[in-house]
């Protein structure tokens, strides 16, 4: 299988699973990722009470139950 992608502008298909990834659309995507996971935590941080640093802390775990209670 031949795969050809077709776009417009130059950062139409960065990260496509078909392509090498380069260093600096690595870059930018793991920048976005991390500013969206401090707005993320933030929010969070605000509507429960935690500190960002206790969101930040959970690593992006998943709870339920008794164990989500405990975890604030």
């Amino acid at each position: 299988v031949e795969i050809t992608l077709i776009y417009s502008g130059s950062h139409k298909v960065d990260g496509n699973p078909y392509s090498h990834l380069p260093d600096d659309v690595r870059e930018a995507l793991q920048s976005r990722m991390d500013t969206t996971r401090q707005m993320f935590a933030q929010k969070v941080s605000a509507y429960t009470g935690l500190s960002v640093q206790t969101v930040l802390g959970t690593e992006a775990a998943v709870y339920s139950g008794q164990e989500a209670i405990d975890a604030g």
